[in-house]
């Protein structure tokens, strides 16, 4: 195992400081469900897929970080973290509430939770970078009233708040925030594909003018912690894959 120090920004400041267009937003969120899509392949779920918890470093390249809630995929037990490094079992709610799918925002539907949870994540960060508002505003308001937003309230469709935005964009964003997962991609990578065709790229060839490289390389998958921070990059034939706690 080995340490890599990376330096860069949070997503939004990245974005604040560095005017993109559409389509290069949207390439940074293929690259990072690139990165998401090879967790899953190995039996992780991230649940807490959000802006903050996306670095972009000083090349541009994205880096999907903070796996402190992951949840292997097993039927009865969820290994997370929190700031105090409690592990939190089967019922209680973990995660970023503007950010969370319904079935996760739901102590009572914990085992439903799977991949389609984080295309629901990953469709909230791609309409906040497309529109620049949460999916769910959480400013002023309570954890419970935003858990129950998620639950019950539809997303302003993005077109509405920034008529720019192409409309085969707006049909993937809103497909990966349907409230019933049945209803979003099954998949992360099948919403990777959704914005490859969108882009008129190949999934794995998209770089961003920003510089930044897709997320899976001949090397592998990059992932990274908070700004600034090491990461343990796992040696192993396949690709490699960084997992941070």
């Amino acid at each position: 195992m080995v340490m890599q120090y990376i330096e860069g920004k949070s997503l939004l400041k990245h974005l604040a400081e560095n005017p993109l267009s559409l389509e290069d937003r949207a390439k940074i969120i293929l690259i990072i469900a690139d990165a998401l899509g090879y967790a899953h392949q190995k039996g992780i779920l991230h649940r807490d897929i959000k802006p903050a918890n996306i670095m972009v470093a000083r090349d541009g390249t994205p880096y999907l970080m903070d796996f402190g809630l992951v949840k292997f995929n097993e039927k009865n037990l969820a290994l997370s973290r929190t700031s105090v490094g409690i592990i939190t079992l089967k019922g209680q709610i973990v995660g970023t509430p503007q950010y969370m799918p319904p079935e996760q925002a739901d102590d009572t539907q914990w085992e439903k939770v799977d991949q389609r949870s984080d295309v629901y994540s990953l469709g909230a960060v791609l309409y906040e970078v497309l529109t620049g508002r949460e999916v769910i505003e959480s400013e002023g308001q309570n954890a419970m009233g935003i858990l129950y937003k998620v639950m019950k309230q539809p997303p302003i469709p993005p077109r509405q708040i920034v008529p720019e935005i192409p409309q085969a964009l707006e049909d993937i964003c809103l497909k990966a925030l349907q409230k019933g997962q049945e209803q979003r991609f099954q998949s992360v990578e099948e919403m990777a594909e959704a914005l490859a065709e969108f882009l008129g790229c190949e999934k794995r060839q998209v770089k961003p003018k920003t510089g930044a490289q897709t997320a899976r390389t001949r090397t592998g998958v990059r992932t990274a912690t908070q700004t600034g921070a090491r990461t343990a990059r796992v040696q192993s034939t396949s690709p490699k894959f960084a997992l941070t706690f």
